[in-house]
């Protein structure tokens, strides 16, 4: 089989071609070099805000945390405070400091949680409409990229302060969007307080019911003797 034979003129004028095009570029680049300069630099301003802004969003998300930090540790000394009149005065700094997170830095993540225990400090205090305001406003803004575990929580204390506030109707359609999305230990929580309000609106073979149920499936020896006092109260009150 004879070799193939090489076009000499085709391929000596392949240099030519690649410095014509090379030419061609160069030129037009000289002829457009405002444009060229305009497009750098619109491209550099554009890279430069972008970091400069997750920059500013990391700093603020920082300094939002420390302010949450900061109020859950008075939060936290005032569940552990033995006196009542302590307890509370740590509980109102406490909530003072959640709002004022939350008025400084809306918009983050720690903001979120600012919210939510502003929530959980007024129901401790029994300011339930607040508490509801709070709940309802972190159930409206959880933050992208939820599990499910934060929106678990703020319908867990926007449930619990209906009940608290004896409307147990709102609370009841709460606590059953609770069990749907979140189950686990939210489930758990959701059969406790629906049980409790199927109580308070006198159904008390539905409370029954549920009662049955949850104590199969708890683990904690805790959990399980708090719901068989409530069977045991309710079997003697005539429930069944």
């Amino acid at each position: 089989m004879s070799p193939r034979k090489v076009d000499k003129k085709k391929l000596l004028k392949e240099p030519d071609e690649f410095i014509s095009t090379t030419m061609k570029a160069m030129l037009w680049l000289k002829r457009n070099s405002r444009l060229v300069a305009s497009a750098c630099l619109i491209v550099v301003v554009v890279a430069v805000a972008i970091w400069g802004w997750g920059v500013y969003q990391n700093r603020r998300e920082a300094q939002a945390q420390e302010l949450f930090s900061q109020a859950y540790k008075i939060y936290s000394r005032a569940l552990e405070a033995s006196e009542e009149s302590t307890s509370r005065d740590l509980m109102n700094q406490a909530a003072e400091r959640f709002s004022g997170t939350v008025k400084e830095f809306p918009g983050t993540r720690a903001a979120w949680m600012a919210r939510l225990y502003r929530g959980r400090a007024d129901y401790s205090l029994g300011r339930y409409d607040e508490a509801i305001k709070e709940f309802r406003g972190a159930v409206d803004s959880v933050p992208k990229g939820d599990d499910g575990t934060l929106k678990g929580l703020s319908l867990q204390g926007l449930a619990q302060a209906y009940v608290a506030r004896g409307e147990c109707d709102k609370a009841v359609e709460l606590l059953r969007e609770l069990r749907g999305q979140a189950g686990g230990a939210f489930g758990t929580m959701a059969d406790w307080e629906l049980g409790k309000c199927y109580e308070v609106q006198g159904k008390i073979q539905e409370a029954i019911s549920l009662y049955q149920a949850l104590s199969a499936v708890v683990g904690q020896p805790l959990q399980r003797e708090m719901i068989q006092a409530r069977l045991n109260a309710l079997k003697k009150g005539g429930g069944q």
